[in-house]
């Protein structure tokens, strides 16, 4: 049957991985949503505060085991010839990969133990850390990236919401639990939903042929792998470090009420950024044989080849700037606060798809240390802006640093692309 299914999605393989990729954020990040909407409605904004606090630490930690491994698996599965998919070349790499997570996960685990002998922990804090650390571990060995190489990144994107998914049905049953309860529950929902996905993922590879295998690599190679890992992390990780940042400025400028209010609306321009992510990633490989094949008009071709995602974002943006100004005269007084910073914040999701646009063309190019150079340049506008504004703007402060930091992001990313074409 799994076989059918990739010839299936051979056949149609942009439209049915938009599709999957949709139908998974629907069942993960859309879950998350609906079950913070219900806390919102309910007026429970500590435990969306709290929640949203620790599954974006959470979600961070992941994101540092991940290591930019998704896209170098795909980039490396992309550029391969049929030969070298069907040999250990592939799996080798894999492996080399893997060793390096699960380095990077027990790290992580060591910084957990010695955490509380220097910070005293919340029950809350302290159960979801010891319950959801085992993600870090099954997540160092999945395999989207060889899925997304392969063109099915629909499959890898309906794994990967499974922890989405298991995270939005706890924080529902945690509503009346008492603290250390709550943190339990929601820290072993995060552990089973990464098992799970991580699970599927290898499942369907070994069924469609990809036989699944480890093989012993050298320490040579996986710190090959791992310097690759944290150049395309270091893309990444500024911008994360920098919304977490802003979340501690809001907690100690705006208090824990209005923190929950931005985290709500970080939710919906988060989840539209990550609707235009799964269109990015469908159009990845396409990309990057578009950009070796035209290596001379890089702005254009990524442009072009990405137009699709860059068009999704400004309808969203238009559609939230209209809900967000009928919020103003609708709804509880919770919602109304919603209304007006959002309505700025929608202006965000059209200066984040395009940064993400050339920031994957950088990628596709293999230049990591550029993007890693653009990434830390952006964070660093955007916590300065957001100290300077926080003051005098409050919630929409942020919202002003995320478009002036973009504009600046953007302008430097023009500038290395004219400069590797003018060295060619």
């Amino acid at each position: 049957m799994l076989t059918k299914l990739k010839k299936i999605f051979a056949a149609n393989s942009k439209l049915l991985n938009f599709i999957s990729l949709a139908v998974g954020y629907g069942m993960g990040q859309g879950a998350i949503f609906l079950a913070q909407t219900y806390l919102i409605v309910q007026g429970e904004l500590d435990l969306l505060a709290k929640f949203g606090l620790h599954f974006s630490f959470a979600t961070f930690a992941i994101m540092i085991v991940e290591s930019g491994s998704i896209i170098s698996l795909a980039r490396h599965v992309a550029l391969a010839d049929h030969h070298e998919r069907d040999s250990s070349h592939i799996w080798g790499k894999f492996s080399e990969v893997s060793a390096f997570r699960c380095t990077l996960a027990g790290l992580i685990l060591i910084a957990a133990i010695c955490t509380p002998f220097f910070v005293t922990l919340s029950p809350f804090t302290r159960n979801y850390i010891y319950f959801g650390l085992p993600a870090c571990f099954f997540w160092a060995l999945n395999g989207a990236g060889i899925l997304d190489g392969l063109k099915l990144s629909g499959i890898s994107g309906l794994s990967g919401s499974l922890p989405h998914g298991m995270s939005a049905i706890a924080l529902i049953l945690a509503l009346n639990l008492p603290e250390d309860a709550a943190g339990m529950v929601l820290g072993s929902a995060l552990s089973i939903g990464y098992l799970l996905a991580t699970v599927l993922q290898l499942t369907v590879l070994q069924a469609i042929g990809c036989k699944v295998r480890l093989i012993m690599p050298c320490l040579a190679n996986v710190l090959i792998a791992g310097r690759e890992g944290l150049s395309l992390l270091g893309s990444t990780l500024p911008g994360q470090v920098y919304f977490r940042i802003q979340l501690t400025i809001s907690n100690m400028w705006l208090g824990a009420d209005m923190t929950a209010l931005f985290i709500y609306i970080k939710q919906i321009i988060v989840g539209v950024a990550q609707v235009t992510g799964l269109v990015r990633r469908v159009e990845f490989p396409e990309l990057i044989r578009q950009l070796k094949n035209n290596p001379d008009r890089p702005v254009s071709t990524i442009w072009q080849v990405q137009i699709r995602g860059t068009q999704f974002a400004g309808t969203a943006a238009l559609v939230i700037f209209v809900l967000a100004f009928a919020a103003n005269f609708f709804g509880t007084d919770v919602i109304n606060s919603l209304g007006k910073p959002l309505m700025l914040f929608s202006v965000t999701t059209v200066t984040g798809a395009i940064i993400l646009a050339f920031s994957q063309g950088l990628a596709g190019l293999g230049r990591y240390t550029d993007l890693f150079t653009r990434s830390i340049l952006m964070s660093i506008l955007g916590v300065v802006l957001s100290v300077m504004l926080v003051p005098i703007f409050g919630i929409y402060a942020f919202a002003l640093a995320d478009i002036g930091a973009a504009a600046i992001s953007l302008a430097t990313i023009f500038y290395l692309l004219a400069r590797m074409r003018e060295t060619r």
